[in-house]
């Protein structure tokens, strides 16, 4: 099992409607409308990357690359860029059975 699956059993297991994965943050659990952290560990930059590419298909791979660089070309557009935005970050539903 890989950390991503981790995180979505972790979450589920604790009632999270969704979980979100960010640079410099830790995994962070919604729940009842709040964010909690699951732990103190902050995910270092590029782990998301790290924990999401094996997932993916080639093309998903090629998909998401498009999309990085239009979101990261209209940041700059409208001055909003900023360092967290170099980096993967990843907000996940947790489907519930």
């Amino acid at each position: 099992m890989n950390r991503i699956e981790m995180f979505l059993r972790e979450g589920n297991e604790k009632g999270a409607s969704d979980i979100h994965l960010a640079p410099g943050s830790p995994v962070m659990f919604r729940i009842d409308g709040e964010l909690v952290p699951a732990s103190d560990e902050k995910i270092k930059p590029f782990e998301i990357e790290e924990m999401i590419e094996p997932l993916l298909t080639e093309e998903q791979k090629a998909e998401l690359q498009k999309y990085i660089l239009f979101e990261t070309k209209l940041s700059r557009f409208i001055e909003l860029q900023r360092k967290q935005q170099s980096f993967w970050y990843l907000s996940q539903n947790i489907l519930k059975k």
